[in-house]
């Protein structure tokens, strides 16, 4: 079976035709082809019917159901005989391209001959298809078929390539493919032929979810577009699969592949805070999941006003251990700080938020903080006291030109509140030993 290309129908165009021409009201027959008129007020019309000087044989095109079809949902068509060429010219000698207000009827037959060449089994499912040039692809006329005498009859409105066609193949199934591995992957398909789909059959696991009787749902006929989102099936491998008949009984079933992962991944560890950070800290945690998870280090930061900001960082896997560091954060800030791990399919999971307050050193002793100005007043934290029974607390509000408004001490303990501050300037916070020496200073520059 030849190939009808583009190129081999720009050769056939090319001089290896024959013509004849004649009058519309009276039949104009040539080959196996008749082209009459079906109404008597169509005068002085000139009919042309072109055809191939040598016989091409059948030939494999690619075929639509109807004008509203895409392209994309062409099938396989075999030919039958020879191709004709139709040209219509008026009284005057102009072209018409359009008389479907004055239809021409046009009849096609075969011999017994063409029908064994063509390997057609149904004779029934012989129809005349025409080309169009804007999609490029061969489109299926409504036409009557009468066995008794071999020939097609239709009626055309446009000039034009017509030749005889069966849909002697099995469905399209195209563009066969799922989005997305999570709770509802997405299954897509353009399933098409010439003659139409007569049988579906859409299965999951071998289980039928639809079938003719319920797919329209699913399924546009006109442009072959299926679509299903998958719902409540476990995680795992599972296969869909399209069975697809169409009206002559060509049958075709494709198969494909999906995974579904609902489960988020599990946290197993995530490295303990301390209630006091005194010191730099990496963060670790180990993380598993049915594949490569991201995963997230996040700090949620409250300032001494109690304002809030999160900070999130990516944590770096290696060797199964995934690692961070805590951000930069003033002493005397409080953080909250957990994990938070995604599946590929965006399943989540956090670890259990852990609380601390920082109050850093760069030698060993003692540091003081701030870790509160609101209405009760300011509160101070005091770490590394243990060896300075009797130490004092000393707060010192100044103004902007560095002025001490106000002083007020209280014993060193592991927490104190001053109450009653001028809300002025900055504060300077010492903490002194029992033999009134200095052993910590923290300043808060601004304390509006």
């Amino acid at each position: 079976m030849k190939d009808m290309s583009v190129d081999w129908i720009v050769d056939m165009l090319s001089g290896i035709w024959d013509t004849v021409k004649g009058v519309a009201d009276k039949a104009v027959e040539f080959g196996q082809a008749v082209v009459k008129s079906t109404t008597e007020t169509v005068t002085g019309w000139a009919v042309s019917i072109t055809e191939a000087v040598e016989s091409i044989g059948s030939v494999a095109i690619l075929a639509v159901e109807d004008e509203v079809s895409l392209f994309s949902t062409a099938s396989l068509a075999t030919t039958i005989g020879e191709p004709y060429i139709i040209a219509v010219e008026d009284a005057d000698g102009n072209e018409v391209t359009d008389f479907s207000e004055n239809p021409l009827s046009l009849t096609l037959s075969y011999t017994e001959d063409q029908i064994s060449e063509a390997g057609v089994t149904d004779v029934d499912s012989i129809a005349v298809v025409r080309w169009d040039e804007d999609k490029c692809v061969y489109i299926k006329q409504e036409s009557v078929h009468d066995r008794e005498n071999s020939s097609v009859t239709l009626e055309i409105v446009k000039p034009g390539q017509y030749i005889l066609a069966v849909d002697n193949c099995p469905p399209a199934i195209t563009q066969f493919e799922v989005k997305g591995n999570g709770l509802t992957p997405e299954i897509s398909a353009i399933v098409s032929d010439m003659s139409g789909i007569q049988d579906f059959v859409f299965s999951i696991d071998g289980q039928e979810i639809l079938n003719k009787d319920n797919f329209e749902e699913y399924y546009n006929p006109a442009t072959g577009e299926f679509y299903y989102s998958v719902e409540d099936y476990e995680d795992g491998e599972h296969t869909a699969t399209i069975y697809a008949k169409d009206t002559f009984g060509n049958e075709i079933e494709e198969s494909i592949s999906f995974s579904i992962d609902c489960a988020a991944p599990e946290i197993s560890y995530v490295t303990e805070i301390p209630e006091v950070i005194t010191e730099n800290m990496t963060i670790s945690a180990e993380v598993s999941d049915a594949g490569v998870p991201f995963v997230l280090l996040n700090t949620e930061i409250t300032d001494i006003y109690g304002n809030t900001s999160t900070v999130t960082v990516d944590m770096t896997e290696t060797d199964g251990e995934y690692t961070a560091e805590l951000p930069e954060i003033r002493n005397g800030y409080s953080v909250n700080v957990w994990v938070s791990a995604y599946s590929e399919t965006g399943n989540g999971a956090d670890s259990e938020i852990q609380q601390a307050v920082i109050m850093k050193s760069d030698n060993d002793k003692p540091v003081i903080a701030i870790t509160g100005i609101d209405e009760n007043g300011v509160t101070v934290k005091c770490n590394g006291i243990e060896d300075f029974d009797g130490g004092i607390v000393y707060l010192g509000v100044y103004d902007e030109l560095g002025m001490l408004l106000e002083v007020k001490a209280m014993p060193l303990e592991e927490e104190v509140t001053f109450t009653d501050i001028t809300e002025k300037g900055y504060i300077k916070v010492f903490a002194w030993d029992e033999n009134h020496s200095p052993i910590s200073l923290f300043v808060e520059e601004d304390n509006q």
